[in-house]
């Protein structure tokens, strides 16, 4: 089984990259080598800086502050299998990792990919937490999606710009048709970044609440909403592709 996986990108502050060079080594060091990994990395101005081997780095020019949803999107209609998962750039696994996600899927459509998330100490995090997945709620850190079905609930939703409930967006909607989210028993560990400042490219997003509101008030409607865009190609701020052909 070929799994496509999917680690959506921009360039950050040196903890970010810190963060990132770990993921790479978890995924290089992975038991299970039959996957293709795919990077859309959205650059703002200047060049493309994602610093590691991928088999399709697919570069994004866009205007800040970043949207997350779009770069998945645009990555989902490049990828050439079925089986997708999709990684932040600031998680950690051991060498099992892909392997357990494959076992797992078996007729699955939609699961998080891991049970429990350690979030390590640092600067803007006071104590090391480790958390059920059942309480975070979200499509992030690390989750599966059958392709067909990634498209039946919508995408991802791209509505939403800088940090915050893109991933809780794309959870509830799951829900909605599936009427439960399974979680993969498995943890996995949250590298520690510096928080979102908002002179950053990807700042903590002040409508990022009363959005997921309106998507939770009428699930259905938004679904279907979100279908009729089909959503990975082109994007409110008029963002174009500049090295692949969607």
């Amino acid at each position: 089984m070929i799994l496509s996986i999917i680690i959506p990108y921009t360039e950050g502050d040196s903890t970010r990259m810190k963060a990132l060079a770990k993921l790479m080594l978890c995924v290089d060091e992975q038991d299970y080598a039959d996957y293709e990994l795919i990077v859309p990395e959205v650059i703002f101005s200047g060049e493309k800086s994602f610093p590691f081997e991928c088999d399709k780095h697919l570069v994004l020019k866009a205007d800040p502050p970043f949207n997350k949803s779009w770069v998945i999107n645009v990555a989902v209609r490049n990828c050439k299998s079925k089986h997708i998962l999709v990684l932040d750039a600031d998680i950690r696994f051991e060498n099992d990792f892909f392997s357990r996600v494959v076992k797992f899927i078996d007729n699955r459509k939609f699961f998080v990919a891991y049970s429990t998330i350690i979030c390590e100490k640092g600067r803007d995090n006071i104590d090391r937490r480790e958390m059920p997945a059942h309480v975070v709620k979200s499509a992030g850190g690390a989750w599966y999606v059958n392709k067909d079905f990634f498209w039946e609930v919508g995408g991802m939703n791209e509505k939403y710009y800088g940090y915050g409930a893109e991933d809780n967006d794309m959870w509830q909607r799951v829900k909605f048709v599936q009427g439960e989210v399974e979680y993969m028993p498995y943890t996995i560990i949250h590298t520690y970044h510096h928080w979102h400042p908002p002179d950053s490219n990807f700042p903590l997003n002040p409508d990022r609440v009363k959005l997921f509101e309106d998507t939770v008030k009428d699930i259905g409607g938004e679904i279907e909403r979100l279908k009729k865009l089909k959503q990975g190609r082109n994007k409110p701020c008029q963002a174009n592709i500049t090295n692949q052909k969607l």
